[in-house]
């Protein structure tokens, strides 16, 4: 057996492990220069193991999105307004939101496919809005206007926290403002 080989049971995978893996690649090599096969390896699991995870490549980097469109969704479903759910899943998110990626998609090079990749994440802020606001399934221009409105408006906020950069406040701080 050679010096490196490891014996047992292969080492765990975890979303987080995958996620630091991508978002150190892509700061060394670049989002076109990563391969899902690179990422898998330098988290010690297979190619399955992050297909078990994530879908795409582009996946990773919206993970924490993801995340908190799933908590607002449950916020919702809960009772809660849409300030008092924003307020409570962003007040004290200062840096964990944004994944490295999208923190530093010019300088990884991955600007067009992460547009791309965020339709999906839109049309789903733009339903929780529409639930928030007890307009889901409405027709009405006006209403589907406000929705599209407030989805626009934390959008906005939340690109301009990103581009704050380390040591800005909560996200809660650039989107509840047009909550109120």
């Amino acid at each position: 057996m050679t010096r490196n080989a490891v014996r047992g049971r292969p080492r765990a995978s975890s979303r987080a492990t995958l996620e630091d893996a991508a978002n150190e690649l892509f700061l060394e090599r670049g989002y076109d220069a990563t391969s899902i096969t690179d990422i898998a390896t330098r988290a010690g699991v297979s190619r399955t193991s992050f297909f078990s995870y994530f879908p795409t490549k582009a996946d990773v980097l919206w993970s924490p999105i993801d995340d908190h469109l799933s908590a607002l969704e449950a916020r919702a479903a809960a009772g809660a307004t849409l300030h008092e759910a924003i307020t409570a899943e962003f007040a004290h998110d200062t840096n964990s939101t944004a994944s490295v990626g999208l923190l530093f998609s010019d300088t990884i090079g991955a600007h067009d496919e992460i547009l791309a990749s965020a339709m999906p994440r839109l049309v789903r802020l733009a339903h929780v809005v529409a639930t928030f606001e007890g307009l889901e399934g409405t027709l009405a221009v006006a209403d589907r206007a406000r929705v599209y409105a407030i989805t626009g408006e934390l959008v906005a906020g939340w690109r301009e926290w990103l581009n704050a950069g380390f040591g800005r406040g909560p996200l809660a701080d650039y989107v509840v403002g047009p909550l109120r």
